[in-house]
């Protein structure tokens, strides 16, 4: 159910952020990024988790170089989807699990496999089939 969720929002996020983007160019960033927080607070007072506040600094700091690597490849993925077609810009786009694969198996010792592998070489073929 939840990766049900995650597929229509996820897909209808691109669909707006084209249409919003198109009109208001980078400042959707800001809107979006605006309604997030409002939605996050929201659920972290609903489910009891707004305090306490977390004090573990590494932890914290990953959470922000997550979010200053999140606005770069938003930044960039809005100025794609007003030059190009939404499809094919979501679609390359929905391919950055690689890179976390790839990250994963350098730094994370998780293992690769067989199966992983085959998905690397598919999301490779995809990437240079979608820009023909």
């Amino acid at each position: 159910m939840l990766v049900m969720i995650v597929l229509l929002g996820w897909g209808f996020w691109g669909f707006f952020g084209k249409l919003a983007s198109e009109k208001i160019g980078h400042q959707v960033l800001l809107w979006s990024g605006i309604s997030s927080f409002v939605v996050l607070l929201i659920y972290l007072w609903w489910t009891n988790q707004l305090s306490p506040i977390k004090s573990d600094m590494n932890a914290i700091s990953l959470a922000i170089l997550s979010g200053i690597t999140i606005m770069i490849g938003s930044f960039a993925y809005y100025t794609l989807l007003k030059q190009d077609d939404a499809g094919k810009i979501v679609t390359l786009a929905a391919l950055y699990p690689v890179v976390t694969l790839i990250l994963s198996v350098i730094f994370l010792d998780e293992q690769m496999t067989l199966l992983k592998g085959l998905g690397l070489v598919l999301g490779f073929i995809a990437l240079y089939l979608l820009n023909l």
